[in-house]
């Protein structure tokens, strides 16, 4: 959640988009985990709303905390 990162098309810099929420799922070996799998997806979402145990975290993509 860097407030100086912006939206490029380059995943490592779009995925961390103050505001923007980011999901992978599958490999993390090479993110020093454990899994492997034979393939890794990356989601970004823009203006996404985010809530944690009935807790808004993030509304259309402002922070609420």
């Amino acid at each position: 959640m860097n407030p100086k990162c912006r939206f490029v098309g380059w995943m490592l810099e779009d995925e961390g988009v103050l505001g923007s929420v980011h999901i992978g799922t599958g490999t993390s070996i090479t993110l020093g985990g454990t899994t492997k799998t034979r393939s890794h997806y990356d989601l970004i979402l823009r203006r996404p709303t985010l809530e944690l145990d009935r807790v808004v975290l993030i509304q259309e993509g402002n922070l609420k905390m």
